[in-house]
């Protein structure tokens, strides 16, 4: 008969079975804080704004990398992040290295992040040698584009890596 009276005048407080169903939507209610505080935090964003539009534009897109592998171009990206420097070297199967434009645009697209695409605009050295100015790039496996009006080569870079990728005309 004391057992049974002792336990009517325990507190609730020191009752484990009482802080067990506290506890279990208490930690719903810390984790939930915990995840929308981490979402705000780091928004990634859309990788590009209006999908439906760019997919619509592959199919024209498509005409460089055909001209491309007509004219049969291949280039080799030499990236140097001590002297933050970027060479690419243009060649070209039918000979006609010579008739490669002054200026081409090399693109750097991080694969899950728009907000960290590079663009950069490099000048012709020598017959098929272009250099440019290249900050440190994140981590990550960038795909690099090539490109002029008339004509595209694609390829992937990893960073950190050996700083050397071959781009060639997309499948």
């Amino acid at each position: 008969m004391n057992d049974a009276a002792a336990g009517k005048n325990v507190r609730w407080y020191r009752q484990p079975l009482v802080w067990l169903i506290i506890a279990i939507p208490a930690s719903a209610v810390i984790m939930g804080a915990a995840m929308l505080l981490i979402s705000v935090g780091s928004f990634d964003g859309m990788v590009v704004d209006d999908y439906y539009r760019r997919g619509l534009e592959i199919n024209r897109d498509l005409s460089r990398d055909h001209a491309a592998a007509r004219r049969g171009l291949r280039a080799a990206v030499v990236a140097d992040p001590d002297a933050r420097t970027l060479d690419v070297r243009v060649s070209a199967a039918t000979g006609d290295a010579g008739a490669l434009p002054a200026k081409i645009t090399l693109l750097l697209v991080h694969p899950t992040r728009a907000g960290m695409d590079r663009s950069l605009t490099l000048k012709r050295m020598e017959t098929g040698i272009y250099r440019g100015a290249l900050a440190p790039l994140a981590p990550g496996r960038w795909h690099v584009r090539l490109e002029t009006e008339g004509w595209r080569l694609v390829g992937r870079m990893p960073v950190p890596g050996s700083g050397r990728v071959d781009l060639a005309p997309s499948d």
